[in-house]
């Protein structure tokens, strides 16, 4: 089975919103991403579709913001996050998450674990402009709503691609 480490920081870091995801916590590690910067972003900046997404999920546009990481090697800022290996029905879920590629992109990145052994994965990011963050918390909006939208999220892929979801 095909098998990815994609690297989490925000939302996608903890247990109870990846478990509502993908049904289970996968195999995983702590890491970290050289390199990088978190930003944090708002409505406005929302494309079309996504901006969409979110109203339809009754997120109020004047305090819904989001995370991001993108590279920024002139401020050589190092972000810790957790890797999960993800099977492609998983990737598939996250994807959703993510309104991939409708909004987020994915990019591959090179992580290091705590036995400062390096690992390919990806990430999910945008190349938007944000408010550069040093301190950040991993969840932004109600974390309730989050996880209800999570678990939604989970059944509409699954419901989506019964076949793609009958051999787990």
């Amino acid at each position: 089975m095909l098998e990815r480490l994609v690297f989490t920081f925000g939302t996608l870091y903890p247990d109870e919103i990846i478990t509502a995801l993908l049904g289970t916590i996968p195999r995983n590690f702590y890491a970290t991403l050289s390199n990088y910067s978190i930003f944090k972003g708002g409505a406005t900046q929302l494309p079309e579709k996504a901006r969409l997404f979110f109203e339809s999920r009754n997120y109020d546009p004047q305090t819904f913001s989001y995370l991001f990481a993108k590279e920024d090697i002139e401020h050589d800022y190092t972000i810790s996050g957790r890797v999960y290996t993800v099977n492609i029905q998983q990737e598939l879920i996250l994807d959703h998450w993510e309104l991939y590629p409708d909004w987020y992109r994915k990019q591959d990145v090179l992580v290091i674990d705590k036995e400062n052994k390096s690992h390919e994965a990806f990430i999910y990011t945008l190349d938007y402009d944000g408010e550069r963050l040093s301190e950040f918390k991993r969840v932004l909006n109600d974390p309730e709503k989050v996880l209800k939208n999570a678990n939604a999220t989970r059944q509409r892929v699954m419901d989506k691609f019964p076949k793609f979801f009958n051999h787990i």
